[in-house]
C-alpha cells in the first residue's frame, strides 16, 4: 500500500492501483488493489473501495462510501455520504445495476448450480458442489468467458431464479 498524502491526511492506495492526476482524494480514504479513479473525480473521507474498483471521470463521492470489489461508477455520477455498493455493482446516472460487473457467484441447490456471471445467468442441472463438478465448472467458465466454446448456452436463464431457497456456498 502506498500513502497517497503526507501527515494525517493521507490516504492509502493499493498495488497496482491508477489514481488521475486531477483527482481528489479525502483523508483516511483506502483504495483497494487494482482499483481505478478517474480524472476530475473527488472521493471524499474515509470511502473505501474493494479490489478492482473503478470510478469514472467526474465522480463525487461523498464521505464513508464503500465500493465492493469490481463495483463500476460511470462518469458523472455523485453518490452521497454513507452509500454502499455491494460486490459487481454498475453505478450509472439513471441508477444502480446489481451484480453487473466482474466477479462469480455460484449457489448449489440438490439438482444442479446457478451461476452468475458478467456474461449471464445460468442454472447446470446435475452439477454439484464436489470437486470433480467444480473443476468441471472451472473449465466451462473459462471457456466461455474467452470465447472458446459455447457450453453454458443451452443453459442461459432469461428470467430471474428464486435464489433465497438456494444456500450460499
Amino acid at each position: 500500500m502506498l500513502n497517497w498524502l503526507p501527515g494525517k491526511n493521507r490516504a492509502t492506495v493499493g498495488a497496482w492501483t491508477r489514481v488521475a492526476r486531477t483527482a481528489e482524494l479525502g483523508a483516511g480514504s483506502i483504495l483497494g488493489d487494482w482499483s481505478i479513479v478517474g480524472e476530475h473525480s473527488i472521493i471524499g473521507e474515509n470511502c473505501h473501495f474493494g479490489p478492482w474498483a473503478k470510478i469514472g471521470n467526474s465522480v463525487t463521492l461523498g464521505a464513508n462510501v464503500t465500493l465492493g470489489s469490481h463495483t463500476v461508477i460511470q462518469d458523472g455520477v455523485i453518490v452521497p455520504d454513507g452509500t454502499t455498493f455491494e460486490d459487481g455493482d454498475l453505478v450509472t446516472l439513471n441508477g444502480v445495476e446489481p451484480d453487473m460487473m466482474g466477479g462469480f457467484t455460484v449457489r448449489y441447490d440438490p439438482e444442479g448450480a446457478l451461476l452468475r456471471a458478467p456474461f449471464g445467468k445460468f442454472y447446470i442441472p446435475g452439477m454439484l458442489h464436489d470437486d470433480a463438478s467444480g473443476a468441471a465448472l472451472d473449465e466451462m467458465i473459462n471457456a466461455m468467458n474467452f470465447g472458446r466454446a459455447t457450453d453454458l448456452d443451452d443453459c442461459r436463464l432469461e428470467e430471474e431464479v428464486d435464489q433465497t431457497a438456494m444456500p450460499e456456498i
